[in-house]
């Protein structure tokens, strides 16, 4: 058997069952449409290296834990991008130097492109101007990944595949389909309301 055949056969729906249940996304909690679905795509992920991977889905269906799960799982260096943080998506880019041309990257976030990046709340993130011109912060971030990333690149959204059209555009959804396997959760939200 090849060593590629052996890689293959590691990460099989079975491994992936296992492997959500024993670090914490549990079938109980998730749903037994859920956790299969997530099983497929997490197998899927996991034998095809770099390949990332967008999780999406309503609020509370457990995206960020599913995502946070796996990210901190990895051994590579990572950074993630909270969208729902000002501070963090705005260390993107250098809004002084933002000019016409939408951004310009700084130095760190050159260094991102050899790490594997969690994009969480993809959507939620503030539209900013400068100069007159609306910055797509994270949408750039995106693009300039899939050019010159060398790592995986997980992403969680509320957004339906025609939202993140409507706000990214053709491009940045054509580099995130290109990039990543998909996994839709479409169950009920995991967070209770607690009555006193």
């Amino acid at each position: 058997m090849s060593n590629q055949t052996k890689s293959l056969t590691c990460f099989d729906e079975t491994w992936a069952r296992k492997w959500l249940e024993v670090n914490g996304w549990l079938e109980s909690v998730a749903g037994e449409v859920d956790f299969s679905k997530a099983a497929t795509a997490i197998s899927l992920w996991a034998s095809k290296p770099p390949i990332g991977l967008l999780i999406t889905g309503r609020a509370g269906v457990g995206k960020t834990m599913l995502c946070q799960i796996l990210f901190e799982k990895l051994r590579t260096e990572k950074v993630r991008i909270d969208c729902s943080d000002n501070s963090s998506v705005d260390f993107l880019v250098h809004e002084s130097d933002a000019g016409s041309n939408g951004g310009v990257y700084n130095s760190t976030v050159d260094d991102y492109m050899n790490r594997t990046v969690m994009i969480d709340d993809l959507g939620t993130e503030e539209i900013r101007t400068s100069y007159g011109n609306q910055l797509d912060r994270v949408g750039k971030f995106i693009v300039r990944y899939h050019q010159r990333g060398t790592g995986r690149l997980m992403m969680t959204t509320n957004l339906t595949g025609s939202e993140m059209m409507s706000r990214y555009g053709a491009r940045v959804v054509d580099r995130i389909m290109d990039k990543c396997v998909v996994l839709a959760l479409t169950g009920k939200s995991k967070r209770q309301v607690n009555v006193i």
